[in-house]
């Protein structure tokens, strides 16, 4: 009869591997729903309440989305730190960091142009209280509340293809460390 155990390993080793996966799966499927579920929705909407919902939506998901990004950047780090003697967890543990990290500027070149024009916009119809058919009357296609609704929703899934890369990255370092050595445990109950 045989049985499976793993390499012992410390807890704190555990939990920072934990917290890490869960923080880096959650912020993966934050934006993809974010951008495959809400914006579409969102995309119904005329433009004065659209540009409000957009900006709701957008003040609820940066509030977690902040922590849930800077989480796995702490935890993979420091795990890539603690697995220095093991140069294939140290490398993917690092590109796991990295992937995260990379989300904050991604999102202040690319996204924050964007959500800046969204909450202008947002604030003017709302000020103005202006007609959802008059609401954007004489403006440039590309420069509507839809399509920079629609835009927001596309280019945020550069955020989602860091976070899943992140998160495959620190999920492959954590399982290859957990080795399953096969024990008999027949031959361990025999006398010698």
């Amino acid at each position: 009869m045989s049985a499976y155990a793993a390499r012992p390993m410390p807890s704190s080793v555990k939990v920072v591997q934990c917290i890490g996966i869960t923080s880096a799966a959650y912020l993966l499927g934050q934006v993809v729903t974010l951008s495959t579920c809400a914006i579409p929705a969102i995309l119904q909407a005329p433009a004065p309440l659209a540009a409000r919902q957009w900006v709701t939506m957008f003040v609820r998901a940066r509030a977690l989305g902040i922590a849930v990004t800077a989480i796995p950047v702490v935890a993979f780090s420091w795990l890539a730190w603690k697995d220095g003697l093991q140069p294939r967890n140290f490398k993917l543990y690092l590109t796991a960091a990295l992937m995260h990290f990379l989300v904050f500027p991604y999102t202040m070149l690319v996204i924050l142009p964007t959500n800046n024009k969204l909450e202008e916009k947002a604030q003017t119809m709302s000020d103005n209280e202006v007609e959802p058919s008059a609401a954007e009357a004489g403006i440039q296609k590309e420069e509507t509340v839809h399509a920079l609704v629609d835009k927001w929703g596309l280019v945020a899934i550069g955020r989602a293809v860091l976070a899943g890369v992140g998160t495959v990255c620190g999920l492959m370092a954590t399982v290859k460390q957990y080795d399953v050595v096969i024990v008999d445990l027949a031959s361990l109950a025999k006398p010698e």
